[in-house]
């Protein structure tokens, strides 16, 4: 058609079916719309579709992320957990960490703490910032373990040394109450900033 002329997506098509890869990668500028196309979440969706066709946990993830959202396609936590186990059975982080957070919230699924720490261990373990955050979460709350914060100052940190925005946030918390560190008004500060 005319339209996929226009935004390159009858070669983009080809170059998908040749290199399944791409599709995913196509997904992402859909979703986010880079490189000067506009965002257009159905578009990312046909693309993501075509890279979990040929076995790509990203693209499981990202659909996964889409359908727990409700982003370009009709929220189903049914749907995200179908595409977040089929990610995490590959171990991919991004995935086992969505998997964790269906776990931890009880979308879909029986809310099953220990479950999420599993997941959220597993793709912390690999350096998923957002896994290592919702660890944090889990440790200063007291979800599925006794309240440690002492742990959840080291998850916090380490999520935190990636730019984490929530995890710097709780960071500054933590040091100006002085929760599993010593309190320090100057060190909250600099992680408030």
């Amino acid at each position: 058609s005319q339209d996929a002329t226009r935004h390159g997506l009858g070669a983009a098509r080809d170059l998908c079916l040749a290199l399944p890869s791409s599709a995913g990668l196509l997904g992402a500028v859909y979703l986010h719309g880079a490189r000067g196309l506009p965002v257009d979440a159905e578009r990312a969706y046909r693309f993501y579709q075509m890279a979990a066709a040929a076995g790509d946990p990203t693209a499981h993830s990202h659909l996964g992320n889409m359908y727990a959202e409700g982003t370009g396609v009709a929220a189903s936590n049914a749907t995200a957990l179908e595409h977040f186990r089929k990610g995490a059975a590959k171990a991919h982080p991004p995935s086992q960490n969505g998997l964790g957070y269906m776990y931890m919230h009880g979308l879909g699924v029986a809310q099953n703490h220990k479950k999420a720490l599993e997941y959220f261990k597993a793709a912390a373990d690999k350096g998923n910032a957002e896994a290592q955050f919702n660890l944090g979460a889990m440790h200063i709350a007291g979800l599925g373990v006794r309240k440690q914060y002492d742990k959840a100052l080291h998850y916090f940190t380490l999520s935190a040394h990636q730019g984490h925005t929530l995890a710097l946030y709780n960071l500054g918390q933590m040091h100006l109450n002085g929760l599993g560190t010593q309190r320090s008004c100057p060190v909250a500060v600099q992680f408030l900033k």
